[in-house]
C-alpha cells in the first residue's frame, strides 16, 4: 500500500496493489482519489479485500493512458 500522496492544489491520492484470485492471478494497482483515500485506513497489507472501482482512460499527445480508482473497499462477505 502506497503512502498518501498531498499536492499543491490540494489533490490527494494513494495507490493501491491488489492481486485477484484465480488459476491466473494478477497483481493490479489502483488509485484512491480525494476522500476516498480515508477508506485504506481500516485495511493492512495482505487484507482479503473486495475492491469496486471505475475504469478511467485519457489521452495526451497520442498516448493513451489508464488508471483504475476505487471507490468503495469492503472485507468479502462470508459465503454460506
Amino acid at each position: 500500500m502506497g503512502k498518501l500522496e498531498t499536492f499543491e492544489s490540494g489533490f490527494s491520492k494513494q495507490d493501491v496493489i491488489v492481486e485477484t484470485d484465480g488459476a491466473y492471478a494478477q497483481k493490479l494497482k489502483l488509485q484512491f482519489l480525494k476522500e476516498r483515500a480515508d477508506l485504506l485506513v481500516a485495511y493492512k497489507v495482505n487484507d482479503r479485500v473486495v475492491v469496486d472501482f471505475d475504469i478511467r482512460g485519457s489521452e495526451k499527445n497520442g498516448n493513451h493512458f489508464v488508471n483504475l480508482v476505487g471507490f468503495k473497499i469492503q472485507y468479502p462477505q462470508a459465503s454460506n
